[in-house]
Parts: C-alpha cells; structure tokens; sequence
C-alpha cells in the first residue's frame, strides 16, 4: 500500500533478536545430521552472538583440528570403558576423547584407532606423540599399554595383565596370552581350554553374537563356541542357558542334556497318555539331525535315532499338534 512500517522500539527489537535465537537453537536441537559435539560448538556460537555466515562456515581440516590449542578438559563425560591418564586426539575429527568407543558413541563416523597420533596429558595437559608415560611431568598412562592399538588401561594387577596383543587378529584381546591359541582358519583367538573347537571358517566370528546382536570379533566380551560351533559371548552363553537349553540359531543343545532326557523318560513311564491321545507321530531332531517315528506325550517325543527330547513333530503330525492345542 506504498506505506513504509515504522521502526521497532529497542525493547522490540531485543526480543525479536531473542525469539529468533530461541528458534536457531531448537533447530540446532532438531538437525540428526550432527553429532552432540557438533551442536554443542553451534550452540555456543549462537549464544555468544556469533554471526548466522560463522555458523554455516565450512568445517575445518583435520590438519587446522590438531593445530588447535586443546585440553583434556575439553572432554565430554566421563569415560565408562578403560580408565587412562590421557585422552586421544582421533585424526578423523580432531576433537578429544577418553577412547575410541566414546568417540564413536558422541560421533557420526568411527574412528580408526591405529592411526591415532597424539594424546594430551590428564595431570599436566601436554599434547605430545602417542606414548605410555607423559614427556613433561612423567606420569604414567595405563598399566596396559599397546602401541599398535593406542590403546590404555590404568587398573592395577591382574584386571590390567589380563590383555595381550594379537598381531594375527590385529587388535588386543582380553585375558592372558597363555590362555588362548590363534585359529588361522577362523582368523580369532580361540580358549586353549576348549578341547572341542570346531573351525567354520572366518565368517564364523566376523558375525553378532546370536543373543545380544553386538559384533563378535572386536568385542571387549571373550567369545566361546557351543557344543554346535556357533560362537556368543561367554557373558550371553550364562545367560542364555539360565533360560534356554538350545542354540537361538540351529536349536541344538548347548549342554550335555542326558540327565534330563533321563528323568523324562521315568515321568513319561509313570503318565501314560489316555488312550484317546495315544499316537505314533514323527519327529525331527535337532539334535542329531534324524526324522523318526515316536510314542505321542505332552511331556515330550523322545528322537528314535539319539533319544533327546529336543524334537519337534513333522509334517501332518505338526498340524495336528497344533490343532490340540487350539
């Protein structure tokens, strides 16, 4: 209408620069494309006043990153992994962290943890080459050390020896290298206990663990094989077999289930089933692999080949089954 709006009062203004800023920040907030780190540093750059041009800058090199003056201060949280007296500088993004899996936990990208270069000292704060003892007030970073993985652990004794380095696997195992043997074949550190180990090849552990679904090769969590082949985490297999006695992908018995097929086999000689529901069914064993024909029971139908009750009814029986017990 050709009429020219008249300016806002300083107060207006104030709160108009106030509302815009509260709405930059929840759009921060909202953006799933950075990482906490990354709208944390947006964030402070919209509070200290900082241009809207600033906050859309190009991000810097990692070469620009790791010239920065930084702290060990600087790290967010607490590490819930190792305990060290440093932190690691990731080529990847140059921001400080206690360890890997922080970083990749606060990130969107993993970090390659063999070609970390640089730590900072947490008593002193000197920035200097990966090492196990600070170049300037001469603490001492981990009890473990390994220079390969850049990797630390401060805890005294025994929970501290209980690693070793596996140059085959390429990254540093828990336990004591006593303890386990390389499988060349299936490319993991074996238990030299386990005297029933069945090599499947290295795909095998370069797989999640059947229970939990984490991955299997890199874990911090020791692997075993059950009596199938198939691998879990020893901290899965308890409790696995505190609710289950059979493998969550091929349903074979993870332990020796003789006695109990034992004791089944008395209660089912002592409960006959009612004529009416007497019936010759077949079964398939997981167990051994095996169809065969068995005695009907609700307690269980024994295999005919190898007597475990880890069966399962067949065909036209397996209909009928579950029609009994609609």
């Amino acid at each position: 209408d050709g009429r020219v709006s008249e300016p806002l009062a300083p107060d207006e203004l104030k709160s108009k620069a106030e509302a815009d800023r509260r709405a930059a920040l929840m759009a921060i907030q909202r953006d799933k494309t950075k990482s906490a780190a990354e709208k944390a540093q947006m964030m402070q750059r919209q509070m200290s006043g900082s241009s809207g041009a600033a906050a859309e800058e190009e991000p810097p090199t990692a070469t620009a990153l790791l010239e920065r003056a930084l702290s060990a201060k600087d790290v967010p949280g607490g590490c819930k992994h190792y305990t060290r007296s440093c932190v690691i500088i990731p080529v990847c993004c140059g921001r400080p962290y206690e360890c890997r899996l922080c970083h990749d936990e606060h990130e969107n990208h993993e970090i390659d943890r063999h070609a970390t270069q640089e730590i900072i000292c947490k008593e002193c704060d000197h920035r200097q080459p990966v090492s196990n003892a600070c170049m300037s007030c001469g603490v001492v970073f981990g009890e473990y050390f390994c220079g390969v993985c850049r990797m630390w652990d401060a805890r005294k004794s025994e929970e501290a020896a209980g690693k070793y380095h596996c140059d085959k696997c390429g990254i540093c195992r828990v336990g004591a290298r006593e303890d386990y043997i390389h499988c060349d074949r299936c490319s993991m550190c074996q238990s030299a206990s386990q005297t029933n180990h069945t090599c499947f090849g290295e795909s095998q552990y370069k797989s999640d663990c059947p229970v939990c679904r984490c991955d299997l090769f890199g874990s911090r969590i020791p692997a075993l094989q059950m009596r199938c082949g198939h691998p879990i985490h020893t901290t899965c297999y308890d409790e696995l077999s505190r609710a289950d006695y059979r493998c969550p992908l091929c349903k074979k018995s993870i332990c020796d289930m003789s006695l109990q097929w034992d004791l089944m086999r008395v209660e089912i000689s002592t409960q006959p089933m009612p004529p009416e529901y007497a019936k010759t069914v077949s079964v398939f064993c997981n167990d051994c692999e095996a169809t065969s024909q068995g005695e009907r029971h609700f307690i269980g139908t024994p295999c005919g080949e190898c007597g475990s009750f880890n069966t399962a009814a067949t065909g036209n029986d397996a209909e009928d089954e579950d029609e009994d017990e609609g």
